[in-house]
């Protein structure tokens, strides 16, 4: 089984990818808990601050996974390294790559692939939940674009085979979901699950994918 170290930059962030990976460990980084010195797998999950210069002063363990991204990217055995929406972001500023604050994207998503990955061999197009307001505008050099949706230009990279990111939320399920609109203050209706007939099994089906692709 490989080593899977989850970063939780805050509260119960890190509790839905266990559905997904049920062998991994979360690390809570917001109270200072520190990362193994050996995994096989290091995934960047997602948190309420951004990953520009600002919030990296103001949070140090933020900082300390810029630091780490760059080391593990500049060295060709390193584990693999995953990003989810912050994590991703942290992987695209470390690198060279830009990010901006915009609109805020939240709910249900239809995510479009660009490139073959085994991330999604059987899709073309797929649902998965997003909520974010900093937007990758612009990725670093050698990172390979895989997908994009009506939303944002860029949804899912890779650099090379070790590195693989995604603007959105592959762990999310609705219950998931429903969880993160209570504790935001938002209302259900803000889902936007009008816009997709039973967004559920399709993320599911998604993610699945995704997530095989980091555990294989």
């Amino acid at each position: 089984m490989r080593r899977i170290i989850v970063c939780e930059f805050a509260p119960e962030r890190g509790s839905a990818f266990m559905n997904w990976l049920p062998g991994s460990r979360v690390v809570r980084r917001y109270l200072g808990e520190t990362v193994p010195e050996s995994f096989d797998v290091l995934m960047l999950g997602g948190g309420p601050m951004s990953a520009n210069e600002e919030d990296r002063a103001r949070h140090p363990f933020i900082q300390e996974e810029f630091d780490r991204v760059r080391a593990l990217a500049s060295d060709p055995a390193a584990p693999m390294l995953v990003g989810i929406c912050l994590g991703a972001q942290l992987i695209v500023l470390a690198l060279g790559g830009d990010v901006v604050r915009g609109e805020t994207v939240r709910g249900w998503n239809e995510i479009r692939q660009l490139a073959d990955h085994r991330m999604f061999p059987l899709c073309t197009r797929y649902v998965q939940f997003e909520f974010h307001s900093n937007h990758i505008v612009r990725l670093p050099p050698g990172a390979r674009l895989l997908a994009d949706s009506p939303r944002d230009a860029v949804e899912a990279f890779a650099v090379g085979d070790r590195i693989l990111a995604t603007a959105y939320h592959p762990e999310i399920g609705p219950a998931d979901a429903e969880r993160i609109y209570r504790g935001a203050g938002l209302a259900p209706s803000e889902l936007h699950n009008d816009r997709f007939p039973d967004p559920g099994p399709a993320a599911a089906f998604a993610s699945r994918f995704f997530f095989d692709a980091i555990t294989a």
